[in-house]
């Protein structure tokens, strides 16, 4: 027999769904579940839980679909960027460290700001070796033009990495909202075996 019982914690009542049953001869009680504060019997726990997963399964769809969106946006921008390659546009969105190659361009426009005539030196290229393909097409195209125009284009290449953050930020929350309705929806699942089992 299963039934609900309360236990009063900081003058607050959590309620627990227990059963009884014998051991060696005594009587005992094994806690089938913890329902919490606010739902006092297994039925509301069990709508709770329904409310909850429906909650965050449209959260992860309308997240799911803002990411997509943010995406196309940046492979928009990237396919009228010659610099780069057919084929990288997926690997840069998935790999890039995006905070580091902002506050990379942010440095290299400031070098560039008081040293307009000078090529790029040896140490830049040493010391970010693993943007070096990055820097090069940068240099290229920054030696090539007049100042005012290199800026700018270092402007949208510093925004577009904080778009793919911004991606990334709703992937992100994309990714929790589905834990979470996989969370409920085995909480769910319990719950109504639980109910077969003892009702």
């Amino acid at each position: 027999m299963a039934f609900v019982r309360y236990k009063v914690v900081k003058g607050k009542k959590y309620y627990q769904w227990v059963s009884n049953y014998r051991e060696n001869g005594k009587h005992k009680q094994k806690v089938l579940y913890h329902l919490g504060p606010n739902t006092p019997t297994p039925e509301a726990k069990i709508s709770e839980e329904k409310k909850q997963l429906a909650h965050y399964r449209r959260k992860a769809t309308r997240l799911g679909q803002k990411a997509e969106q943010l995406l196309e946006e940046i492979f928009e921008e990237w396919r009228f960027n010659d610099r780069i390659p057919g084929g990288y546009v997926d690997d840069f969105v998935v790999e890039v460290d995006t905070q580091a190659m902002i506050e990379l361009l942010e440095s290299y426009r400031s070098f560039f700001r008081h040293h307009k005539d000078h090529p790029l030196p040896l140490w830049w290229c040493e010391e970010f070796d693993e943007y070096s393909r990055e820097l090069k097409a940068l240099h290229d195209l920054y030696m090539a033009q007049d100042f005012n125009i290199w800026e700018e284009e270092c402007q949208m290449e510093i925004d577009l990495y904080k778009k793919v953050e911004g991606y990334w930020r709703v992937r992100d929350s994309q990714f929790e909202a589905e834990d979470k309705a996989f969370e409920h929806e085995e909480n769910l699942d319990m719950l109504r075996d639980l109910q077969k089992r003892y009702t």
